[in-house]
């Protein structure tokens, strides 16, 4: 037993001793490239789904400031999609083609990451990791189809795990970011 209460005792010291409660506050701005799977199949249906790009904007908050792990949460939005063409065949010839369908389609995404950052210091540049759960839950969507019963349907958060590599330049108080999701 006291053996358990000195290992958390140690590590507890090594992540938050010689800190502050928060090391920084900010906002990221971004955008996304996404496309969308369906597990839809038809005989006279052809699909060319291509990617989207969209709008990524996040609070952020890192805590702990420890020379080499911090925990960062983020909250933040972020739009996903597609865009496809549907080429629609006659079931009987397929040869024939009888017309096309463009769809534009737009999930918009409210998130929540909680993250471990490792990190190190290379004079004014801190290349980092992060790694943590996260809980995506669909807000709205915009497309021509009707995706009113799968999004009220999916009303409900959605669990994943984040994963970033990234670098931070920092001048006085000031930092930027270059990060990959």
């Amino acid at each position: 037993m006291k053996k358990i209460f000195l290992t958390i005792y140690l590590i507890l010291n090594f992540m938050f001793g010689h800190s502050q409660i928060i090391k920084s506050i900010g906002i990221k701005s971004g955008m996304t490239y996404t496309t969308q799977d369906w597990v839809y199949q038809s005989i006279n249906v052809q699909r060319d789904i291509k990617y989207k790009t969209g709008f990524y904007e996040a609070m952020t908050l890192e805590l702990f400031n420890n020379k080499y792990l911090s925990l960062v949460t983020d909250l933040s939005y972020a739009q996903k999609g597609y865009k496809e063409t549907a080429t629609f065949r006659n079931i009987n010839n397929p040869a024939v083609i009888i017309g096309y369908l463009n769809y534009d389609t737009r999930f918009d995404f409210l998130s929540l990451s909680p993250m471990l950052k490792a990190r190190t210091n290379i004079r004014s540049f801190s290349p980092y990791v992060m790694i943590g759960p996260r809980i995506d839950y669909c807000i709205s969507y915009k497309s021509i189809n009707d995706f009113s019963s799968i999004v009220s349907g999916s009303n409900k958060p959605v669990y994943g795990l984040s994963s970033v590599v990234g670098v931070e330049f920092k001048k006085n108080k000031i930092g930027i970011l270059a990060e990959g999701h």
